[in-house]
């Protein structure tokens, strides 16, 4: 599910990766923010040290001594919540306890959204999106796309052609019908992988090419950004009518 404005967006996690967000939560000391929806500015700063088998973060107060020592005002209380892991910054509600020791578990509740913005939105290559991208007048066969950038395939061959760093000029892009122009691309990633022929249904190696995009205008990462969301809610759509 996608709840959007004009330029940023909250994406619902999966199953999968909540479970990953509570396993690096419970292993990896992290801040996380936690206030009461009528009070917006008296947000609670909280380090995360622990996870227990049901899955509760366990937490120790941030601060001064003082605050270490005083008891939570959010104990016991359906809270919201926030925190950020890799650049990107996650909310959802859940309710706090405390325990022994200045401890405090905190249950996160469901669903948990993923803050992005728009441009980092991307839709992947399927039956019903067919991705292209051109460079130096060849075409490769596009694997996701944002508007930041795009992955495609291209024969092992290229590994030198697409070093990371190199850059390219004058490429273009086409999603099905629609087709912008990207004044400059830089390789920022490449790896090799195996991918199944949908002809013949055989394995092969290909080299997977990931590009950031430059040169675009405001205007045109825009347009990009729009489409690619509004593809992006159809396919949510889709999903949903075929789920009844």
């Amino acid at each position: 599910m996608i709840y959007s404005n004009d330029k940023h967006f909250f994406n619902k996690i999966n199953n999968q990766e909540r479970e990953e967000l509570l396993n690096h939560l419970g292993n990896t000391p992290s801040d996380i923010f936690l206030w009461l929806k009528s009070e917006p500015d008296n947000i609670e700063e909280f380090k995360t040290v622990g996870i227990l088998s049901d899955k509760r973060i366990c937490l120790e107060i941030s601060g001064s001594i003082l605050k270490k020592i005083t008891s939570s005002a959010l104990v016991n209380k359906t809270i919201l919540i926030k925190f950020n892991i890799k650049n990107y910054f996650y909310f959802s509600t859940g309710h706090l306890s405390s325990g022994a020791d200045n401890r405090y578990y905190l249950l996160i509740g469901s669903p948990i959204f993923r803050h992005e913005q728009r441009k980092d939105f991307r839709i992947e290559a399927s039956r019903l999106h067919r991705i292209q991208f051109k460079v130096d007048e060849e075409v490769f066969e596009g694997l996701d796309v944002s508007a930041g950038g795009v992955s495609f395939k291209a024969k092992t061959q290229n590994i030198d052609r697409f070093k990371p760093g190199n850059n390219f000029l004058n490429c273009k892009l086409k999603i099905n019908h629609f087709q912008c122009g990207i004044r400059a691309v830089k390789v920022v990633k490449t790896f090799e992988k195996i991918y199944k022929d949908r002809i013949d249904g055989k394995n092969y190696k290909f080299l997977t090419v990931c590009l950031q995009f430059h040169g675009l205008t405001e205007e045109e990462e825009n347009a990009l950004a729009s489409f690619i969301l509004n593809e992006a809610r159809g396919i949510m759509l889709a999903k949903k009518f075929l789920s009844k």
